[in-house]
């Protein structure tokens, strides 16, 4: 008679690991994350120019405003320019950063976020930080 082992395997372990995880060319997918913020910063970026400069706002105050409007009124223009050259940097960085992904193919990644954190992480964060600051000028 055969004897049989009844000692209990352990299963095989799934996680993805450094070891384990297959490398893949994640550059098309960067690449559309950074051409979809070219767009929205664009449409914000123009739009900022009527509703600041051509809108006819007047920038002088009159006697009777309080200090806080005054302060208000002096603000606006450098709020305006400065959003508008904050989704400007925003798009030209995306811009800059699409075609190096298109160009340049980069090394292969174990993920999306690995190939952002690993070659793109300046321009990423350059990218979001811009749009928000831009977008943040925008509502004021």
């Amino acid at each position: 008679m055969e004897k049989i082992s009844v000692k209990k395997t352990k299963p095989a372990n799934n996680y993805k690991t450094v070891q384990n995880a297959s490398l893949a060319q994640y550059a098309p997918a960067a690449a559309t994350l950074f051409g979809n913020m070219i767009v929205p910063a664009s449409i914000l970026g123009g739009a900022i120019i009527p509703l600041s400069f051509a809108s006819g706002l007047d920038f002088y105050s009159d006697k009777d405003d309080s200090k806080f409007a005054i302060l208000l009124r002096k603000v606006f223009p450098f709020a305006s320019v400065a959003s508008l050259a904050s989704l400007v940097v925003s798009v030209l960085w995306a811009t800059i950063t699409v075609n190096q992904l298109t160009e340049n193919q980069p090394a292969l990644a174990a993920s999306l976020w690995d190939l952002l954190c690993r070659d793109y992480a300046l321009p990423w964060a350059a990218v979001n930080s811009h749009f928000v600051l831009g977008m943040l000028g925008y509502m004021w």
